[in-house]
């Protein structure tokens, strides 16, 4: 697939989907004329990343891929053992901190929500 992104004329999109019990992941990688690659992983819930595919972001982010993930929720659905969230208004709040934590030990540029 081919479209306009960031004022480049021409920039390559390829996608790929991996589907699992547990978890939808959407994978979209953008290289533009200069061959920089964008890489982002959609899914659903923080700590997807780590359970289905935080090796391959870190190996991706290591090898000077922009890697961003894109996150559906903040995961303010569930219980927390109260201890846990001592600093934290809410389990989205908490899930949200957690799943920064995670992206910046895997070597990611950013995290985005879609809410």
């Amino acid at each position: 697939m081919y479209g306009a992104a960031n004022n480049l004329s021409t920039t390559r999109i390829s996608k790929g989907f991996k589907i699992s019990s547990r978890l939808l992941s959407v994978t979209i990688i953008i290289i533009n004329e200069r061959n920089d690659k964008n890489y982002f992983s959609v899914l659903a819930h923080p700590d997807d990343e780590s359970f289905g595919m935080g090796g391959t972001l870190a190996l991706y982010a290591r090898k000077d891929t922009m890697c961003y993930y894109v996150c559906a929720t903040r995961g303010e659905v569930g219980t927390v053992d109260p201890e846990h969230m001592r600093n934290y208004k809410s389990i989205g709040e908490l899930r949200e901190a957690e799943l920064r934590c995670a992206a910046e030990h895997l070597g990611l540029k950013d995290v985005f929500f879609l809410d």
